[in-house]
């Protein structure tokens, strides 16, 4: 992975994009929602979504199925403002079927397995790989059709006599 020199937000990923905005509307406005990293400047209440993982499943011949897993930090002035805002994800991924990636074209988000653990794990150097809420996202979608032609050519030889 290529580190910017000053952090950006990522807005190249609509998953990610949607993800926030969804969160947005639940945790309401006063709650600044962040993609992919904190900016420098960032203040408190905030929630910052990134993917820690991806896969790519076949399901037959013309179908596959994308999952990403994604992950959130909070932010709050307390500790108790931070809880009470995790509990309010969980509960409304929870009772959330799908989070719309684009309505016009009825694509949405299957969601999975969001789970809450107030003790994320911290690597050696101190800064967390995995936030305390998680989610997979799912997608289940076709492959394109190629055309090809149907015969080139019929070779007939009877054997009859």
């Amino acid at each position: 992975m290529i580190l910017a020199p000053e952090p950006v937000p990522i807005t190249s990923d609509p998953w990610l994009t949607e993800l926030a905005n969804w969160t947005s509307a639940v945790l309401g406005s006063d709650w600044q929602v962040y993609c992919g990293m904190w900016l420098p400047d960032v203040a408190a209440p905030a929630v910052m979504w990134r993917m820690i993982g991806m896969n790519v499943r076949a399901l037959g011949p013309s179908s596959y199925e994308i999952q990403k897993r994604m992950t959130a930090f909070l932010l709050a002035e307390d500790t108790d403002r931070e809880h009470a805002a995790a509990l309010r994800l969980l509960e409304a991924l929870g009772t959330a079927v799908k989070i719309p990636l684009d309505t016009a074209a009825k694509r949405y988000l299957r969601i999975v397995d969001p789970k809450l653990s107030l003790l994320p794990e911290e690597p050696a150097e101190g800064a967390a790989l995995q936030g305390p809420l998680t989610v997979t996202l799912l997608q289940r979608t076709t492959r394109p059709v190629v055309e090809a032609p149907l015969m080139q050519a019929v070779f007939y030889q009877s054997q009859m006599r």
